[in-house]
């Protein structure tokens, strides 16, 4: 919003006073006919502050030749000259000394890469709950890094499928959709998984099969270990994961079991229900378009034994508007026990392998694109 002060009119005035040896008070008399008593007093003196001492210092055609004829001289026509040139620069200054009463506004507005994970709160043995928004991540840092997280703490992952937290022992469900410790039969092998889900117990039952050259009960002696988290973004993000603490006992620590022998593959779900709490949908998108998506080559956890990107990310996964699970994605993450990872065609549980247990952890990592 601007205010000029308006001068033109009365600068023009006093010009012409200069220029015909108009008097002072001749020349607040025309300011008066022009503005008025009330106005006349403020901006005679506001405009006529810096001419003062010039009119006392130039003398009036009158009094300089005494000639009322009306008739100039040479020498007055040249002084004439030299008032209007000294009376336009003073109108200039007085423009170029113009104020103005200014107000400013300057609207900002920012929004940063967020990336908010969500799951369980910690272990099932430990009470852990979900589902529960435990990492609001900033894609701040600089790209290639680790974002920074706003909320202390980690999420667990939860049962794929459900809303129920993993297990810290590995004995609790893990998960697996299907679980039939006989492949091949001929016959009969009906088996009831009665006890805990996804885990061969004494609680189960299994009737009499049939079998051939091709039945086995290796593979179906132990399950697969399903995991997921849920995220929602509002920009493109990674995921580098890293495995560690690596603990094998019985059997699988005499033969040398290690991270190698875990398989792993991920997988990314744009919508359905789990636990009853729906997620996706038409207002959530695969975050892979525009990036390489999940990484291909990374098949065991041997391959994150450092911090190792898992997932190239190209866009963000809230397509419309919507709540945080409404644009959310479950990422699903599929861990195998193998015998020999090395050799093609050889892959799960063998009874060669004998009896033990194996364990790692993985840290999933939100990572600035």
């Amino acid at each position: 919003m601007t205010l000029p002060i308006m001068f033109s009119t009365s600068a023009f005035i006093l010009i012409l006073a200069i220029c015909f040896g108009l008097r002072r008070d001749q020349t607040k008399v025309s300011l008066w006919h022009e503005y008025g008593a009330g106005k006349t007093n403020k901006i005679y003196h506001a405009l006529t502050t810096k001419l003062n001492e010039v009119f006392r210092h130039i003398p009036y055609i009158s009094s300089i030749t005494g000639n009322n004829s009306g008739q100039l001289t040479n020498w007055e026509y040249n002084m004439s000259i030299k008032k209007i040139a000294l009376a336009s620069g003073v109108a200039v200054s007085l423009m170029a000394s113009t104020a103005y009463a200014s107000v400013i506004d300057r609207p900002f507005f920012q929004v940063l890469g967020v990336v908010v994970v969500w799951g369980g709160t910690d272990f099932d043995e430990n009470s852990g709950t979900a589902p529960v928004v435990s990492d609001f991540v900033l894609l701040t840092p600089a790209t290639g890094t680790a974002g920074a997280d706003l909320i202390t703490g980690d999420v667990y992952s939860v049962v794929t499928g459900s809303l129920d937290p993993i297990s810290d022992s590995g004995t609790a469900v893990d998960g697996t959709a299907t679980f039939d410790p006989v492949t091949g039969e001929t016959s009969g092998g009906t088996f009831t998984d009665n006890g805990t889900a996804g885990v061969l117990d004494a609680a189960d039952t299994l009737t009499a099969f049939g079998l051939d050259a091709t039945t086995d009960v290796s593979g179906g002696l132990v399950g697969s270990h399903n995991s997921s988290f849920y995220v929602a973004s509002n920009a493109a993000f990674d995921i580098f994961a890293q495995s560690s603490n690596v603990v094998a006992t019985g059997d699988f620590l005499t033969d040398g079991l290690d991270d190698e022998n875990i398989s792993f593959a991920m997988s990314i779900e744009t919508s359905g229900t789990d636990g009853g709490l729906a997620f996706g949908g038409a207002t959530a998108q695969d975050p892979s378009t525009g990036g390489t998506g999940v990484v291909a080559t990374i098949d065991s956890l041997d391959d994150m034994s450092t911090q190792t990107k898992v997932f190239d990310g190209g866009q963000r996964t809230a397509a419309a508007p919507g709540s945080l699970t409404e644009q959310s994605v479950r990422f699903d993450s599929v861990y195998t026990l193998d015998s020999d990872t090395g050799t093609a065609g050889v892959q799960g549980y063998d009874l060669s392998m004998g009896v033990g247990t194996l364990q790692a952890d993985v840290t999933y990592t939100i990572f600035v694109p």
